[in-house]
């Protein structure tokens, strides 16, 4: 039986007890790396053609994509009682080529779907900018067309970093899958406890991004005790077998 957003939250700060402050730490390290690195790969700044631009965009989102798999996991075994461990965050490079195709596929297939929206809106709507029924029409089809595979794929996009970090034998189409398959019917849970967070979110911003040292690892640790907990119930005799860095 899957725990209640209120409990998954309890756990979840249970877990963080004593960690608050090294969890806040490594947030802040992760997000500084992330920027230094932004700016360090930017083409513009090192001077390269513009040919390289999209490899080095490429580069950037892949390294980002793994510092987020590794950033899951931490907390991951945070809700398993274990200490924040810093050294978690390098688990992506242990199946690097895996979670590499496995990343590549998920963002092509979703960047392929999302083109194929905007083209079909920009062909409905009319050449003007005007207030037509068939602007309205193009604007009501891409909301649509958008909303409703955010809200059956995304919890799939998001509880695929932990099964990328947990899952050392399956294939990348096999990750996927299995994901989707354990999560599509808690995907109404999964919003739910998303917006158990917007206060917080909320207090991130006028706290200027401060709060969010404190508030990420919280959501992070929720989500994952709600992805352990999904796959219990999807596959009771589940045995993912755990490498910590």
């Amino acid at each position: 039986m899957i725990s209640s957003n209120k409990v998954i939250n309890e756990r979840a700060r249970a877990a963080l007890k004593g960690q608050w402050n090294k969890s806040a730490l490594l947030t802040l390290l992760v997000t500084i790396f992330s920027i230094v690195l932004s700016v360090v790969l930017d083409g513009s700044h090192l001077g390269l053609p513009k040919t390289f631009n999209a490899p080095i965009s490429v580069l950037l989102f892949i390294i980002l994509e793994f510092i987020n798999i590794g950033y899951n996991f931490v907390f991951y075994n945070v809700s398993e009682g274990k200490k924040c461990n810093y050294n978690d965050i390098t688990i992506a490079k242990k199946k690097l080529w895996r979670n590499f195709m496995t990343v590549l596929i998920l963002n092509l297939v979703t960047s392929a779907y999302f083109l194929a929206i905007l083209y079909l809106s920009i062909c409905i709507a009319p050449s003007k900018i005007e207030f037509t029924p068939s602007l309205f029409i193009a604007a009501g089809f891409f909301a649509v067309a958008i909303a409703v595979p955010f809200y059956f794929f995304f919890p799939t996009y998001y509880f695929l970093y932990f099964k990328m970090a947990l899952d050392e034998t399956s294939s990348p189409t096999e990750i996927i899958k299995q994901t989707y398959r354990s999560v599509s019917k808690r995907n109404k849970q999964f919003f739910m406890l998303m917006l158990r967070f917007t206060g917080w979110c909320l207090l991130c911003i006028v706290t200027l991004g401060i709060a969010f040292m404190w508030v990420a690892p919280y959501m992070c640790t929720s989500f994952a005790i709600l992805y352990k907990e999904t796959q219990q119930a999807y596959e009771p005799n589940i045995n993912e077998a755990v490498v910590v860095a």
